[in-house]
């Protein structure tokens, strides 16, 4: 099991009642004391990820004795939810994934790129066969639109399935709408991409890598900021920032990570400088955002000793105010610009932006 992989549960193992008073543990083991985890503990300030609608199939269809394929008729980030009935140590499989093979089987190839082990994408629910039993993971959530259904017994049956949509719980404050369905559309399929990407933290992708790739954040900061309530949210994420940010100032192109982000390309005397201003700036561009939607100035106070340190970081490995590193224009049709290019334009602007910063926070 794994965030990536998927969640298996057995039901056989269920203790009734193991969360009430009075319930007989004399067979546990007991509590071990151990060291805590590092850090300051806090409370939690932004929106909770929850289930925020459910979708009901728009279609099914059989692929053979065992196996239904679901079509849910919209990409969605979450879980299937099932209502079973079957043998005890019968299992329900499901498989996800947002494409399928012209003879109407899952299509998961794309997905499983960047699983190195395990199963991609994979729930396995084991019945304890006492009556009709529901279920549906919560250590781990999928991105998909297609739900592969396949049942290890003859007598097992599925009574229900549905979509959850999970998500972290931004309230929607922006509305849109014109004459052009075609701009509605897109419209609609950016909100459901934007919240899709968001658990906590935003993320490139719901299903491959999970990451906090700050490329993908910065570009959409002023379309999440237009619809949603996003600044509790952005504050925590801009918050993981400064806990990455390396004393020299130097910040990763992954935020929250474990290490990697801190390094990008071929080049040995660049290649500690990671992905450049394009992706790592928006940790700027955030920050500045928020100020221009809420007039609030407490948050460029706030973060402002860290900005500069960035810039002053962009500026300590500039030749001529120029910068040689950082990745070219990611996913391009052609390669046309090149990454020095990128990160020395947007250096300009966070520059730019820093002195107006400084301005706001009384150190200019």
């Amino acid at each position: 099991d794994g965030i990536h992989n998927g969640e298996t549960y057995d039901a056989r193992l269920e203790n009734d009642g193991w969360n009430l008073a009075g319930f007989d543990d004399l067979t546990w083991n007991s509590a071990v004391e151990v060291q805590g985890p590092a850090g300051n503990l806090s409370a939690q300030l932004m929106p909770p990820v929850r289930i925020n609608d459910t979708i009901a199939p728009a279609k099914t269809w059989q692929v053979n004795d065992s196996v239904t394929m679901t079509d849910l008729g919209q990409n969605i980030t979450g879980w299937a939810f099932i209502r079973v009935k079957g043998p005890r140590g019968s299992m329900v499989t499901l498989r996800y994934g947002e494409r399928i093979f012209d003879d109407g089987t899952l299509d998961q190839k794309e997905l499983s790129r960047f699983i190195r082990t395990g199963d991609t994408q994979t729930g396995r629910y084991i019945l304890k066969g006492d009556g009709i039993e529901q279920w549906h993971p919560v250590f781990t959530y999928h991105g998909f639109q297609f739900i592969e259904v396949t049942l290890s017994d003859p007598a097992l049956e599925i009574l229900d399935i549905r979509g959850h949509v999970v998500h972290t719980d931004l309230k929607e404050i922006g509305h849109f709408a014109s004459s052009s369905e075609l701009i509605n559309t897109i419209h609609t399929n950016l909100k459901w991409s934007f919240l899709g990407n968001y658990h906590g933290y935003p993320t490139d992708c719901p299903h491959r890598e999970k990451m906090g790739w700050s490329g993908d954040a910065l570009l959409v900061a002023e379309t999440g900021l237009y619809n949603f309530d996003m600044v509790r949210a952005y504050l925590k994420w801009i918050d993981d920032f400064t806990d990455e940010q390396q004393p020299g100032g130097q910040l990763p192109g992954i935020v929250p990570t474990s290490g990697w982000g801190y390094t990008y390309g071929r080049d040995s005397g660049t290649f500690n400088r990671g992905y450049g201003p394009q992706w790592e700036g928006a940790f700027m561009e955030i920050p500045w955002q928020m100020y221009l939607f809420t007039g609030d100035t407490s948050i460029i106070t706030r973060y402002y000793p860290h900005l500069k340190k960035y810039v002053d970081y962009l500026t300590g490995h500039s030749d001529g105010y120029l910068l040689n590193f950082g990745i070219d224009d990611h996913k391009q049709l052609k390669p046309l610009t090149q990454g020095h290019y990128l990160s020395s334009a947007f250096y300009y602007r966070f520059a730019q932006m820093l002195s107006k910063m400084a301005a706001i926070a009384g150190f200019g």
